[in-house]
């Protein structure tokens, strides 16, 4: 969207941000090159065909240094690569005023450092406004992974500002998806459970993942091989997940939204394992 500002534009201002906070240092992909082809613009087209512009889409082509998928690390070394891709990554960006707003398995990443360390990193800005003063009320995300209340169609949903909780929630949904759908870092070819959520609407999906979050027969799914250490971690998540929703809706302020670090502490850092906050700089780790 040309009325936005474009991914290089995002990174761009990720990369100042890292210039002097260590921990958003490397958690962005690396960007070479890019090329915008502004005759693609969708208004241009418009205009050529008589039409008149309703908003204007634009293709950017943009190069980076290729990326491994955080599915494919299993045990210690993925619980690990989550935690820093959102405390050291997410978060800090996101105090800084950069709002990523589409946590996705395909949006965590890792690479090997030049000494063969593992990074995780958090990819694909192109949905991440920045701060300045305008509130983002439009419901952003992939479906699967967004938070309840944003697929609930009887919520505020692109009625309210997009809170960090929500990204927060995204992120307990994303480890959920993949302990119990990988083995060995390759997707289960067939028994997969979730299957049927990324094929529904976002108001079935959403229903899907609230049941699934109420049932206690969650906890009787088998973990990915790999993932058998793993998988607790997003049961004790989805937990205080499940407390957290359940004492907004018997609240007099059920849409009132936590404030950043209230929100990470009961939803996450609550939820892992102590030796992931105890050494809170294992950003790059041998393997």
């Amino acid at each position: 969207e040309e009325s936005r500002k474009s991914e290089p534009e995002i990174l761009q201002k990720v990369y100042e941000i890292a210039k002097w906070n260590e921990d958003v240092r490397g958690r962005a992909p690396d960007m070479l090159c890019y090329q915008i082809f502004r005759d693609t613009s969708t208004a241009v087209i418009r205009t050529r065909l008589g039409l008149k512009p309703d908003g204007a889409r634009v293709l950017y082509l943009i190069v980076f240094r290729k990326l491994q998928p955080i599915t494919k690390l299993i045990e210690t070394d993925f619980l690990r690569a989550w935690w820093a891709t959102f405390h050291e990554g997410h978060l800090s960006l996101w105090k800084n005023g950069v709002y990523h707003r589409d946590v996705s398995p395909s949006n965590l990443m890792f690479k090997l450092t030049s000494d063969g360390k593992i990074m995780g990193v958090l990819n694909d800005y192109d949905l991440a406004p920045v701060e300045d003063g305008v509130a983002r009320t439009d419901r952003t995300g992939t479906v699967p992974f967004m938070a309840l209340e944003l697929l609930d169609p009887e919520g505020p949903c692109g009625q309210i500002n997009h809170a960090y909780e929500y990204d927060a929630e995204s992120f307990i949904w994303v480890l959920t998806w993949i302990t119990l759908r990988y083995d060995n870092g390759t997707l289960r070819a067939t028994g997969r459970p979730l299957d049927e959520w990324p094929k529904a609407s976002s108001t079935t999906c959403g229903r899907g993942k609230s049941a699934f979050l109420l049932s206690a027969s969650r906890r009787k799914l088998q973990a990915g091989i790999g993932h058998e250490k793993n998988l607790p971690v997003a049961h004790v998540c989805m937990d205080n997940l499940l407390r957290y929703m359940v004492s907004k809706v018997a609240s007099v302020y059920p849409n009132q939204v936590m404030e950043v670090d209230a929100a990470f502490q009961k939803l996450l850092r609550d939820s892992v394992p102590a030796f992931l906050i105890a050494n809170k700089h294992f950003g790059e780790w041998s393997q």
